[in-house]
């Protein structure tokens, strides 16, 4: 039996952590981030829309919300951290994980930005 996190001779069923990641690209990487807790989420969500008779949306409505959330998190963190850019702030990101908090920190950017 083959051991899990081990390569595979099929280039195509390898998942490499990090692979869409770089040390330079800080706001990027948490676009990587975002994206990958969205598409899981949406995966997910039609896995259960196709085919529910096993009930399988009652368990895994929560790792759809909770991964829906944290994406949407990551992706403003990553507009506030770009908005900070711009405005050349030395802060990276501000706020916790309250994504009313945060929407509203990123509506308050938009209006001292000078383009």
């Amino acid at each position: 039996m083959k051991e899990i996190f081990t390569r595979n001779d099929d280039y195509d069923k390898t998942a490499f952590l990090n692979w869409r990641t770089s040390k330079q690209q800080d706001v990027e990487n948490l676009i990587v981030l975002a994206e990958g807790y969205l598409l899981s989420a949406i995966q997910l969500t039609k896995c259960c829309l196709v085919d529910n008779s096993d009930k399988k949306a009652d368990i895994l409505i929560f790792p759809i919300l909770n991964n829906a959330n944290h994406g949407i998190e990551l992706y403003l963190k990553a507009l506030i951290w770009t908005l900070n850019k711009l405005q050349k702030s030395i802060k990276k990101i501000e706020g916790s994980h309250n994504i009313k908090q945060m929407l509203d920190l990123v509506k308050g950017k938009f209006w001292i930005i000078k383009i």
